[in-house]
């Protein structure tokens, strides 16, 4: 990571707002944690369920698509179903990273296609970062030609 000094003021203050909401998200899933009085185990066993579940809800909604092509009703079940499968794609991703984002937030970071994970690093988008002068080669006299 380089120093805060290379980065631009707009980039370094998205960059600790990003951190500070990552650690906020850390900091509600251990405490959501710690108030059920959750073990490792049951954290475990809930990834698990909510893996079945994603599946299970990935099986009907191809059955209501089938089933709406002959019965136009069966679509209006449609949405709640990939609600569901939203919230079970969110219950997953809170898991395995330990960390409970707000589900707006978390919508955003799917849209945007930014992992959860590198919320709190810095976005890899190239020239975005300036150079450290130290990278650059010094000119001059000095220089073995």
């Amino acid at each position: 990571m380089p120093p805060m000094g290379q980065l631009r003021i707009g980039e370094t203050r998205a960059l600790l707002r990003r951190r500070e909401h990552a650690q906020r998200a850390r900091d509600r899933f251990a405490w959501a944690v710690a108030r059920q009085g959750l073990s490792e185990r049951n954290l475990e066993d809930r990834l698990r369920r909510s893996r079945r579940q994603l599946m299970l809800l990935a099986v009907v909604g191809a059955a209501l698509l089938l089933w709406g092509a002959v019965h136009p009703l069966a679509l209006v079940l449609l949405p709640a179903v990939l609600a569901l499968g939203l919230y079970s794609l969110y219950q997953i991703d809170c898991l395995e990273h330990r960390a409970l984002p707000l589900l707006g937030s978390w919508l955003l970071s799917r849209i945007q296609r930014r992992p959860v994970a590198e919320t709190a690093g810095i976005p890899d988008r190239g020239a975005a970062i300036t150079p450290s002068p130290e990278d650059q080669p010094e000119a001059g006299p000095h220089v073995h030609e």
